[in-house]
């Protein structure tokens, strides 16, 4: 394996990982935002 062909591996694994990770952030956000929505509609109830 070349030092170049390591080098973009590394790049790459890292974008997916950062990625991956801003998928999961923006999931745990709309899971929080829908538990507020139901706390709200329970408290008008």
């Amino acid at each position: 394996m070349s030092k170049r062909h390591r080098a973009r591996t590394r790049e790459a694994r890292a974008r997916t990982r950062a990625r991956k990770a801003r998928a999961r952030a923006r999931e745990l956000e709309q899971e929080q935002e829908e538990e507020e929505k139901l706390k709200e509609s329970s408290k008008i109830k």
